[in-house]
């Protein structure tokens, strides 16, 4: 059994299926490319998993329990965190007041809370302010520590919505297009960066539109058409498989 997976998934809006009967699963330490054409059901796949949405049919596993009913602050609890494709972040406040706001979940004061709430609190703060200082000098955000989010260039936005994310202490990292909006230099910058992830000991499941990054730095690809589950295999089986090909660029591109 692997660390995660879905077993038949469903999940459908009205009388339309954006997830049909998908099942994958994910090991420890790897990573791992959720592909597709635009409408293909990627996000609503993280959304489920997430807990923002209820599935239809099928489970959601994670360490041997299913999970498919669980909040998405329960989810995050457990082991599961993510970014989005569009940055999520407290652009009035600091790198620091940002990354640090994800250790809430791993404290039972809360952060901001700690310093009041006895020596157990003062432990915890000191810990959160140990570990969010550490994942800061993992993705290069020291020196921007006490700049406003919003005004740290896209890249290192980019970084900040990982950095919320891993302060969450997660087994689990959903990647919901890291790379959009990039220039070629930052995009591979933040390729360098999610690889050292798996050094790092993170499992990760990336949506990406660039096929460069897939390519570059997944170990495995699963592609979804309409929902369901098309292809599934390295990144070199995926680029020559007929069914994928076609899906993106229509009948007859294989040949």
């Amino acid at each position: 059994m692997g660390l995660f997976e879905t077993k038949n998934l469903t999940k459908n809006f009205g009388g339309l299926s954006a997830v049909r009967d998908l099942s994958f699963r994910l090991d420890e330490n790897e990573i791992v490319g959720l592909i597709g054409p635009n409408g293909s059901g990627k996000t609503t796949v993280f959304n489920v998993i997430c807990g923002v949405y209820q599935a239809d049919g099928g489970q959601v596993v994670f360490r041997g329990r299913e999970i498919g009913r669980k909040r998405p602050d329960e989810v995050v609890s457990l082991g599961i965190a993510r970014t989005f494709q569009a940055t999520r972040l407290f652009s009035e406040r600091t790198v620091w007041q940002n990354a640090i706001h994800g250790r809430h979940v791993c404290t039972s004061a809360g952060v901001f809370q700690a310093v009041t709430a006895g020596r157990k609190g003062q432990q915890e703060e000191q810990e959160s302010e140990k570990k969010t200082h550490e994942i800061l000098g993992l993705l290069g955000l020291l020196p921007y520590r006490d700049h406003l989010a919003k005004n740290i260039p896209l890249g290192f936005q980019r970084r900040l919505a990982i950095a919320v994310a891993l302060a969450t202490d997660p087994k689990i990292l959903l990647l919901d297009e890291p790379t959009v909006g990039m220039n070629p230099h930052e995009t591979q910058e933040m390729m360098g960066l999610i690889s050292r992830l798996r050094d790092w000991g993170m499992t990760v499941l990336l949506v990406e539109h660039d096929m460069k990054v897939v390519m570059g730095i997944c170990q495995r690809v699963i592609v979804l058409n309409y929902g369901k589950k098309i292809a599934e295999g390295s990144p070199q089986e995926i680029s020559n498989n007929r069914e994928v090909i076609e899906a993106y660029l229509g009948k007859g591109a294989y040949a």
